[in-house]
């Protein structure tokens, strides 16, 4: 596990001892929750621009976001962007979903 350091100013640093008093929490550990929100947020939108941009591979951001599969193409949809899939590989899908359902009734 890495560590990492960075200063805030004393009003940041009230609002957290705030928080972390309020949620009866220490101020660190509020403070990497925060950190972990806002990263996923900012590295969802990096990734989805790289990803329009041909910088990086459906695979390879889905990877570094951290997220399920499901949930990354979500977050693509979110965005605007349409996940690479063709019609006929999507209807194909739809038919298996199909045959599924029906087995499974």
């Amino acid at each position: 596990m890495k560590q990492v350091n960075f200063r805030i100013n004393d009003v940041e640093y009230e609002r957290l001892k705030w928080l972390a008093k309020r949620r009866s929490a220490s101020i660190a550990s509020i403070s990497k929750n925060i950190l972990k929100k806002a990263l996923k947020d900012e590295l969802m939108d990096e990734l989805a621009q790289a990803y329009m941009k041909g910088e990086v591979g459906l695979k390879e951001a889905w990877k570094l976001s951290g997220l399920l599969f499901i949930d990354f193409l979500d977050e693509l949809c979110k965005r605007g962007i349409e996940p690479p899939i063709s019609a006929d590989i999507d209807e194909k899908t739809h038919d298996v979903a199909r045959k599924l359902k029906e087995l499974l009734e």
